[in-house]
């Protein structure tokens, strides 16, 4: 059987989760394991769901920024230590390396456990470090077996130093004594070099020498070893002797050790756990604090579906998705790279079909992406980069149809359109009794547009049909007919505001200038005007309809007044067909119904 998961690779590219996802950043590699395993709550899962939701609502409380950088700055002085954990766990010997990271994990640990601010958030139990620290010997940055040893290992470490010393004093004694006989010392090999010619005399009675051994002549030099005397040899003896007992006093130590810290294996898996849990709801708490955001809330179970008229609220019941004052992280921060700002949106989306009308580039795509990305990280249980988020689980969420794209599948684009949007409809009915978000951008918009405006209705129609407790639907379009369309919930991107446009050079606001003037939209500060004057906000209305404001806007870019005189006169005339005008119901529109077709939904 298919797996169908939450967020499908189309749609995760469409509404910018990877770069979302991307920015909730853990700092320990026990936090990154755990985010990688990390998934989001589905359906049924509303009691763990609302758990985690009111955790984060905490700690965006609990947490201040100096508190959350300094507690950050600590995690990523954590070593890892799941390698060295697992091999002591699993019997084998424990390296003084090993050691000393498990000894930093508890000591750091132990620091971030005692900080006065973080224990509001009860991550961990501060008692629990430090125990598990007391076998190590002492709290210090280091690591040494004499924090662990016992009396024979401290009495074999005294007696390799003092044979050592006897060692090095023996060494010393002979170098002087072949200083005074030679002329030379030994060097650090232990070999004597006497210069030729003028030690040649030397060096001739050197090689009948008992205590060294003639190793070969240069044109320069003789070169001689010297052979240790009995005092170097019984001292060298020593000194290995006790090298050879001191590490196997040292291995007993360090087994004596790992013992300890074996038995308190579930111990240790739940502090690694702990650190793990704390990583992620700082980096959380730092997401939110990145995006100005909030925790989202979940909406009660008699408030998950909107049973008003046409898809409007009924009394008592709360919609399916409310948003408030919510920015896309990504468009926000691109913006603001260019001095620019986004407007903040506020949407209200019921249970059942919502429709998006406005023109094109009066924000309707962002409005939409911005609830399908409010809703998945809603499902992981992340902040949101709104002022409100509220909402139900969801089985999956699907955007379609997919972006335009390169030609690579032999498939035009409005056969991507098609199995992109067949695609969505057999997850939404596999995902049948639970609900699926669907969010439609411009369905239709690939094939000529009377045809496409036939499929973005349909759509809209079977969407409606399935009903709202299986699926909520937001498609922005501007066909007439989807935006008039009954039993839905309309909005309205509010769109530009004319009287906000500077007037066009060479007349009042609302006047075309003559032929040989410039108009406004003609130069980059123009543009940035329009996008000033375009109101990106989002208004429930009743009864749909599409503004038109296009031609307003084309008149003031530019475009040439013979094809503004013509647009006009054809638009006229649009709205004196049969079909009724634009934003008539949608049965007014369509004529009456083939014979044959009555009932079908």
């Amino acid at each position: 059987m298919r797996t169908i998961p939450f967020l499908d690779d189309i749609t995760a590219s469409s509404i910018g989760w990877p770069a979302v996802w991307a920015a909730w950043a853990p700092v320990t590699p026990y936090g990154l394991r755990a985010k990688a395993a990390h998934r989001p709550f589905l359906p049924g899962e509303e009691e763990a769901w609302q758990a985690a939701l009111t955790e984060l609502a905490a700690d965006l409380t609990a947490v201040a920024d100096d508190p959350l950088r300094r507690a950050r700055e600590g995690l990523r002085a954590l070593p890892d230590v799941a390698a060295d954990l697992d091999i002591l766990l699993r019997g084998r010997p424990l390296a003084a390396r090993a050691a000393l990271a498990l000894k930093t994990f508890l000591r750091v640990g132990g620091d971030l456990a005692r900080d006065p601010d973080l224990q509001r958030l009860r991550w961990t139990h501060a008692a629990a470090w430090h125990r598990l620290l007391e076998p190590f010997g002492d709290a210090g940055a280091s690591f040494s077996v004499d924090s662990v040893a016992d009396d024979t290992y401290r009495l074999l470490r005294r007696r390799l130093a003092e044979a050592s010393v006897c060692l090095a004093r023996e060494r010393q004694r002979e170098a002087e004594r072949w200083r005074k006989e030679a002329g030379v010392r030994p060097d650090a090999s232990g070999l004597l070099r006497i210069p030729v010619p003028a030690g040649r005399a030397v060096a001739e009675r050197l090689k009948a020498e008992p205590g060294v051994r003639w190793r070969q002549d240069t044109p320069f030099e003789s070169v001689f070893e010297c052979l240790p005397g009995p005092d170097v040899v019984r001292w060298t003896a020593e000194v290995a002797s006790c090298r050879a007992a001191l590490a196997e006093a040292e291995e007993r130590c360090m087994a004596r050790l790992a013992e300890g810290l074996r038995a308190e294996g579930p111990v240790w898996r739940r502090l690694v756990d702990d650190v793990a849990s704390l990583d992620l709801r700082l980096a959380r708490v730092a997401l939110a604090r990145r995006w100005g955001g909030c925790a989202p809330e979940a909406a009660g179970a008699d408030g998950d579906l909107d049973t008003g008229p046409a898809g409007g609220r009924a009394s008592g019941h709360l919609p399916s998705i409310e948003l408030r004052q919510g920015v896309h992280p990504g468009l926000g921060e691109r913006l603001a790279a260019r001095g620019g700002r986004v407007t903040p949106i506020d949407v209200e989306v019921a249970a059942g079909v919502n429709v998006i009308a406005g023109m094109n580039m009066g924000g309707k795509t962002a409005a939409v992406q911005l609830v399908a990305l409010c809703q998945a990280l809603a499902q992981h249980a992340l902040p949101v980069p709104a002022a409100g988020f509220r909402t139900r689980l969801f089985a999956c969420v699907r955007w379609g149809p997919e972006p335009e794209r390169p030609d690579i599948d032999g498939l035009s684009a409005f056969g991507r359109e098609v199995a992109r949007l067949t695609r969505i409809w057999h997850d939404m009915r596999a995902m049948a009794p639970h609900p699926a978000l669907v969010l439609l951008d411009e369905p239709g918009r690939t094939t000529n547009p009377r045809e496409g405006e036939a499929m973005a209705v349909a759509w809209a129609e079977a969407l409606r049909e399935a009903g709202p407790a299986r699926v909520t639907a937001v498609m922005a379009s501007h066909f007439s007919r989807v935006a008039a369309l009954p039993g839905v919930a309309h909005h309205r991107v509010r769109g530009v505001r004319l009287d906000r446009l500077p007037p066009p050079a060479g007349g009042p606001q609302g006047c075309d200038p003559p032929a040989d003037q410039p108009r406004g939209g003609d130069s980059e500060a123009g543009l940035r005007a329009l996008a000033e004057a375009i109101d990106y906000r989002i208004e429930r209305v009743e009864g749909g309809g599409v503004p038109e404001e296009g031609i307003a806007v084309a008149a003031w870019l530019g475009l040439p007044d013979e094809v503004l005189r013509r647009a006009r006169a054809a638009l006229a005339r649009e709205r004196m067909t049969p079909e009724g005008p634009a934003d008539a119901p949608a049965g007014e529109r369509m004529g009456p119904v083939p014979k044959g077709e009555e009932g079908r939904g």
